[in-house]
């Protein structure tokens, strides 16, 4: 299970040394069952604090300067025996407060002190598209508030009328409704005979067009095609009421989708990639084979029908790093290829728990674009006995788990290559340049002996330097390395 992933609502339901020095991290373990983790800084003192999620139960482990994590929480909460959406947001402090919402609205639960219990507070009464009850509560991260870059962010409340947006006026008010937002349907009802309304809400939060406000993608499902539609965020702090874009693909198209501004032209533009559906040689799936188009918008901001150049890769992933690596403003294409061609191939790399994959980096170059051929070409061996187990024998998913390009662990502002290549440690290769690519050997070995289950990526102590939290698989608990400028 990948706990770090943010879950789309759905109910039926990311060489240089930092000074010259080598960084030094020290390690902590936290120790209890989780489903799932959040991270964020609960107390307001500009650490990264832990709440590990097992159903409704929550642990909450507080971090102290040099010191890190203690082994056990620090407190515990108990949320609704109910299903809930979880989020944490700043509410008008420095402090983070928990988010939580169910059927009947959105409460906010303070941590900021670490030995008092902590305050729930009602802040949104309104029914929402969250069942009330069902087979077994669930519980799920998933992001419902929109960063407004001064201060106070959006609330996003899903309803059955539509995508209401929450403001903060001297308290919380509805400002704007997003409609055509819900998916609604009638669907058999399992518990008892006949038919029951179920929604759904398909959406992704993030600042699209760079200018420090979060917008909106919303995906909906039309007969045979997906709809999304982008509504950018405005100065007064509210969506367009229109949307900047709209996009239809293919339902049965099995692709991955980046939007951005790409070349810094003021459009949002589109890297998008598709597994190709040919014969393969294993029975029942598509051969590895994928393509990737970059769409630059028009002058009107359309995307436009044909991809503006097309590259192929062959590593079974549809997704695939879109990273700022070279710390320039601009986002560039990590492409992967495995030589996983026949049947032999695969079962000796599935047998042996090793695969060679080949990274081909294509670094944005203004005024030209994306090269035709790769900047740098770097080989790695990539270890899957390191996962316990291998994901389902998920060959896409154990390759996509083994390669990260979403930490800087030097400080430097670029991006570094994490990869599970050793049998005992994670490994980090800082970035040098565009010729030059990665440092040959690893600068940093977290060590690892143990299978993992997961990792994320993070600045725990807010020093410009990433940190990186490991699930392990035989344990109920993390390893967490945090760096010691």
């Amino acid at each position: 299970m990948k706990l770090f992933k943010p879950i789309l609502f759905a109910i039926s339901l990311l060489a240089c040394s930092f000074a010259h020095a080598e960084p030094k991290f020290q390690v902590s373990e936290v120790t209890g069952p989780c489903q799932q983790l959040i991270v964020g800084d609960l107390d307001g003192d500009g650490l990264k604090d832990l709440v590990l999620m097992n159903g409704t139960n929550l642990s909450i482990f507080y971090q102290d300067p040099g010191k890190g994590f203690t082994a056990k929480p620090q407190q515990t909460y108990q949320l609704p025996a109910q299903p809930c959406a979880v989020c944490t947001a700043k509410l008008g402090t420095q402090a983070e407060s928990l988010l939580v919402m169910t059927s009947d609205g959105v409460s906010a639960i303070c941590f900021t002190n670490r030995t008092g219990v902590p305050v729930s507070q009602k802040i949104i009464n309104q029914s929402t598209i969250l069942p009330a009850t069902s087979g077994d509560t669930n519980v799920f991260y998933t992001p419902f508030s929109a960063g407004t870059g001064r201060g106070w962010p959006l609330l996003l409340v899903p309803t059955a009328g539509g995508l209401q947006v929450w403001q903060y006026r001297d308290g919380w008010h509805q400002a704007q409704v997003i409609d055509h937002a819900v998916n609604a349907s009638l669907s058999p009802a399992q518990s008892v005979p006949g038919y029951g309304m179920s929604f759904g809400l398909d959406m992704s939060i993030g600042d699209v067009n760079g200018d420090g406000r979060d917008d909106l993608m919303i995906r909906r499902q039309i007969g045979q095609t997906n709809i999304y539609n982008l509504y950018l965020q405005q100065t007064n702090s509210l969506f367009a009421s229109e949307p900047a874009l709209t996009y239809a693909g293919n339902v049965n198209e099995f692709s991955w989708l980046y939007w951005g501004d790409l070349n810094h032209d003021g459009k949002v533009d589109l890297i998008k990639s598709v597994w190709l559906n040919e014969a393969s040689f294993l029975p029942g799936i598509p051969s590895g084979k994928v393509v990737v188009g970059t769409y630059f918008a028009d002058k009107d901001g359309r995307i436009p029908s044909e991809p503006n150049q097309l590259f192929r890769k062959n590593d079974w992933l549809r997704s695939f790093p879109v990273v700022d690596l070279d710390g320039d403003g601009f986002a560039d294409m990590v492409l992967g290829y495995t030589d996983v061609e026949d049947r032999d191939s695969f079962i000796r790399e599935v047998t042996t728990g090793q695969v060679d994959y080949r990274l081909d980096f294509y670094f944005y170059h203004p005024g030209t674009g994306y090269p035709s051929s790769p900047d740098f070409r770097r080989n790695v061996t990539l270890r899957l006995e390191r996962i316990m187990p291998f994901l389902n024998w998920n060959l896409p998913d154990d390759l996509e788990f083994c390669v990260n390009f979403d930490g800087d662990f030097n400080g430097d502002g670029k991006k570094d290559l994490l990869v599970l290549d050793q049998v005992d440690a994670i490994s980090i290769y800082f970035f040098i340049s565009r010729d030059n690519g990665f440092s040959a050997e690893p600068d940093l070995r977290f060590k690892c002996p143990e299978p993992i289950d997961d990792y994320q990526i993070a600045d725990l102590n807010n020093d410009g330097i990433s940190d990186l939290i490991v699930k392990l698989a035989k344990k109920d608990g993390f390893r967490i390395f945090i760096s010691l400028k």
